[in-house]
């Protein structure tokens, strides 16, 4: 089975709002330039750094727990600056910009970002990130994401 990739056009900002347009046409439901707070996840672990929180959006009609969540600083933010990039060979979806933005993203074309949502990577391009850098999927991610080819590798480990 083949399965092509649709090159998406870039996303643009209208001049009417400042909701970016989607591949699909359609503007994204979040105001860009809205200003929303980082909501950092304490670790469970001791001496572990937080990560990002992530809300659950309106739409979802869900809330998580947010006993273990604090507030990034103003300073804080500043001197992070959270960005995200969306890859030129993934379609744009709706729901990705506005979890990013609704968590305090900003979105950025350049190559200072801190989370790529792109198609799977190559191993070579994983040694240019930086330390706070991350991506959505990793070498060889589908030998396990595929049930197929998850079958197949553990069939190998078992025969070993």
């Amino acid at each position: 089975v083949k399965i092509s990739l649709q090159v998406p056009k870039p996303v643009s900002k209208t001049k009417a709002s400042n909701k970016a347009n989607l591949d699909d046409g359609t503007e994204s439901d979040v105001d860009e330039d809205e200003d929303f707070p980082v909501n950092i996840l304490k670790s469970i672990y001791e001496g572990r750094p937080g990560t990002v929180f992530f809300q659950y959006l309106p739409q979802c009609c869900k809330v998580r727990n947010t006993s273990r969540t604090g507030e990034m600083s103003e300073k804080e933010r500043e001197k992070s600056k959270l960005k995200f990039k969306i890859s030129d060979h993934v379609f744009t979806y709706n729901c990705v910009v506005n979890s990013f933005v609704k968590a305090g993203f900003t979105q950025t074309e350049g190559k200072n970002w801190n989370v790529l949502w792109s198609a799977p990577l190559k191993a070579e391009s994983l040694k240019q990130f930086s330390q706070f850098q991350r991506c959505n999927h990793f070498p060889s991610c589908w030998q396990m994401g595929r049930k197929d080819l998850l079958w197949r590798n553990m069939s190998k480990m078992k025969r070993d």
